[in-house]
C-alpha cells in the first residue's frame, strides 16, 4: 500500500506522548490529530471504524502534538493516533483503502 501525496507520513510517538510528523508533501492549511482506543477498531464493509475518538490538536499548523492525557493505561489498553491535513479530509485508508473513519469525538 503506498499512501497517497496528501496522506500524513512518518508519525512516531515519543515515550513523553510527543507526536511529530512529516509535513504533507502537498502542503497543509492545519493537521487534526484524533486519539483511540486500538480494541475499537473494527474493519466494516465500507470503512475502518475507528471507534470514538480524542481531539488532541485541531487545525495546528505544527507537526507537532503532544497528548495531554498522562495517565497511566489499564493492561492491555492501547491507545492508536492518527494526523490529517486541512483540508484534504481523511485521517488516511486501511484495508483495500477502505477510509478509517471515528464513530465519535475528533476535531472539528
Amino acid at each position: 500500500w503506498d499512501p497517497r501525496p496528501c496522506e500524513v507520513r512518518n508519525l512516531k510517538v515519543g515515550k513523553d506522548g510527543t507526536l511529530t510528523w512529516s509535513p504533507l508533501a502537498c502542503g497543509s492549511a492545519g493537521y487534526d490529530v484524533i486519539r483511540g482506543n486500538l480494541a475499537d477498531l473494527t474493519e466494516g464493509v465500507d470503512e475502518i471504524a475507528a471507534g470514538p475518538v480524542t481531539c488532541i490538536e485541531s487545525n495546528s499548523a505544527d507537526t507537532t502534538a503532544t497528548d495531554p492525557d498522562t495517565t497511566p493505561l489499564p493492561a492491555g489498553t492501547v491507545w492508536f493516533y492518527l494526523v490529517r491535513g486541512a483540508p484534504y479530509g481523511g485521517y488516511g485508508q486501511g484495508t483495500g483503502g477502505k477510509p478509517v473513519v471515528p464513530s465519535a469525538g475528533g476535531c472539528l
